[in-house]
């Protein structure tokens, strides 16, 4: 079954600290990568780049509605070539979606979901262990505010090779 990476994830913040972690340059520097250039505008270009580890992700911001949805194309990436995967663009035409159900006043719940990111790719592993570790700091930094976003410092924590 070739089923889109999905998960759900209930955050103790209000949907407005939420939508601000996932939408604003600030935000997603402090649990994705430090090296992210953002654009706050439909239709916007945003840059998110792993230097180190060779990995990047250039995405159109395709939606954006305050405080519930952004969703970004993906409309360039490249896994580095020390990755052993044959195709090193299969992020290309692949959607990530993030929607932010308001719960209460200070509860969300975030639907995530990597459409096109399904087991036939074969960086799906390694890319759900990244995503997993990255959504984990999600959580941490708007709820305890610090996030474990990628520096140049980093270990590769995507584990594009899914060897350390």
């Amino acid at each position: 079954m070739n089923k889109d990476f999905t998960t759900i994830l209930d955050i103790p913040v209000s949907s407005s600290e939420l939508y601000k972690a996932i939408h604003t340059e600030e935000g997603v520097r402090n649990w994705w990568t430090k090296f992210a250039n953002i654009s706050e505008e439909v239709g916007g270009i945003s840059e998110f780049r792993f230097p180190t580890a060779g990995f990047y992700v250039v995405a159109e911001n395709d939606q954006l509605q305050q405080n519930e949805v952004v969703i970004w194309k993906v409309i360039e990436s490249r896994h580095p070539e020390k990755s052993g995967f044959n195709d090193l663009e299969d992020w290309v035409g692949t959607t990530i979606r993030f929607e932010i159900e308001h719960v209460n006043e200070k509860d969300s719940r975030l639907h995530f979901v990597h459409e096109g990111l399904t087991p036939k790719l074969e960086c799906y592993e390694a890319c759900e262990n990244g995503w997993a570790h990255y959504l984990n700091s999600l959580k941490n930094y708007v709820v305890n505010g610090q996030g474990e976003p990628y520096t140049d410092d980093s270990e590769d924590n995507i584990k594009q090779s899914g060897k350390k």
